[in-house]
């Protein structure tokens, strides 16, 4: 079967469907996630993509796309869109996705996201060119792919498609059902972060429930001793020094770090193992902030305190995802995960106005995400759609940014209930080794899927 591309085919090595961010990919979290997912072997592939949607312009940039083909059986059998988010992509998607394909005797597309990889339009990232970096933009990126998929690969032409995504692109996969319903006939939509939120305090909120009291109490502790730390000038060295981050990055993005890197270990199923750590060197009496710096070299690698991800004067400047996603939620998305009033994990220097003030120095004044008038037109909570399934997991602190309950009898909602079960969870590996609550919703989602495209 032959697939036509416009550009240079290299080799790539397969990717995880799992959505661990890229600038926390250097420990074991990655390499645990990595081991025993089904690879498809597949070349990355070039198409011209249109830079700008909504203008005349017939100005294009290259988008990479990969293409597997190992189960698809022709004519007549549906196409599997999984929609890439907010990082490059080294390959096309694996874990049980291609169980359903196999399934299905489905194709399996995807293309990386603009302004992430090597997909950049006009190779810029500054804030005039980031202003094409758009939900609208991605969004009839995909419709256009679609196109050329149908045009390009043999067998596709009258296929049904259906497109599946996790997180930021879990939301993207209902949206574009809501928007494009002639293009795609259905959406599995993975820990969809379909709601907009502004002031995000239920993501602190929702880590403290899933965590429990004592591992709580625990993030309270080492948050408390690294703020007292801050407040000197020999201690602030210190910890920041110890932590792998710059000595003069902002007290805030510092702490957004250490917020995060408690709060990924229980979104992506390390809690028992977090908490087992936190609780052992409390009760031995070590250096719990020492100790948890350790710890957080080890599941998220070396570079993770030092990265730009968080860092407002790397960010003026990156070049890479970590811009690139910030704009994002800078200009639309939001998801600003600021301390609660009451009780918070995280430091309260890592508040909104902190956050507003990273958006315009690291990109310009008035950057700012009208999440009112993008909810209006998506739906927020309740998508305006049909033939979406969403699935969450208890242990996942984005579900507050995902729906709640099942949207209509065409929009089911399946929630899966244990420890160490977080985000994206449904798209991960399948198997006897994965959790019975996982399995029962994957079967679930199956059937569901062969709805979708009867």
């Amino acid at each position: 079967m032959r697939t036509f591309v416009l550009l240079l085919s290299l080799f790539a090595i397969a990717a995880s469907l799992d959505t661990i961010p890229h600038h926390a990919r250097g420990g074991r979290a990655w390499r645990e996630r990595q081991g025993g997912l089904t690879a498809a072997p597949a070349e990355a592939k070039y198409f011209k993509q249109v830079n700008d949607h909504f203008d005349a312009s017939l100005d294009t940039f290259m988008q990479k796309y990969f293409v597997v083909d190992t189960y698809f059986k022709g004519d007549g059998y549906p196409v599997l869109l999984y929609i890439n988010g907010e990082g490059p992509v080294s390959g096309p998607p694996s874990g049980y996705l291609l169980d359903v394909a196999k399934e299905l005797g489905a194709l399996v597309v995807t293309m990386e996201h603009r302004f992430y990889g090597s997909s950049i339009p006009n190779n810029d990232f500054s804030v005039e060119n980031l202003r094409l970096l758009t939900v609208e933009q991605a969004l009839a990126d995909l419709n256009y792919f679609a196109t050329f998929i149908r045009s390009n690969v043999e067998g596709a032409a009258n296929s049904k498609f259906l497109c599946v995504g996790g997180s930021y692109s879990g939301a993207l996969s209902s949206w574009f059902r809501e928007m494009y319903p002639d293009t795609v006939v259905g959406a599995w939509s993975s820990s969809g972060v379909v709601n907009a939120i502004f002031d995000f305090v239920q993501f602190d909120e929702q880590v403290a429930a899933a965590a429990g009291e004592e591992c709580a109490d625990d993030i309270r502790n080492i948050t408390h001793k690294i703020d007292y730390m801050l407040s000197t000038a020999d201690g602030n060295k210190k910890v920041k020094t110890l932590f792998g981050a710059r000595v003069d990055v902002a007290d805030a993005d510092f702490m957004y770090m250490i917020a995060d890197s408690s709060a990924m270990a229980i979104q992506y199923g390390h809690k028992l193992d977090l908490c087992s750590s936190l609780k052992a060197a409390r009760e031995s009496g070590e250096c719990i902030v020492k100790n948890f710096a350790n710890y957080t070299a080890d599941l998220w690698g070396a570079e993770f305190g030092g990265g730009c991800f968080y860092d407002t004067e790397c960010l003026k400047t990156d070049r890479t995802m970590a811009r690139s996603w910030r704009w994002q939620k800078c200009s639309q998305l939001a998801y600003l995960q600021a301390a609660p009033f009451v009780k918070p994990l995280r430091s309260r220097i890592v508040d909104l106005p902190a956050q507003i003030r990273q958006c315009e120095e690291a990109f310009a004044p008035g950057v700012f995400p009208d999440t009112a008038l993008f909810n209006l037109r998506y739906g927020g909570a309740h998508p305006r759609t049909t033939n979406v399934v969403y699935v969450d997991a208890s242990d996942d602190p984005w579900q507050q940014a995902s729906v709640k309950e099942a949207q209509g009898k065409n929009e089911p909602f399946l929630y899966i209930e244990c420890d160490d079960c977080g985000h994206c969870i449904d798209l991960d590996r399948s198997g006897a080794a994965v959790p019975e609550p996982v399995q029962k919703a994957q079967s679930q989602i199956l059937e569901y899927v062969k709805s979708f495209l009867a």
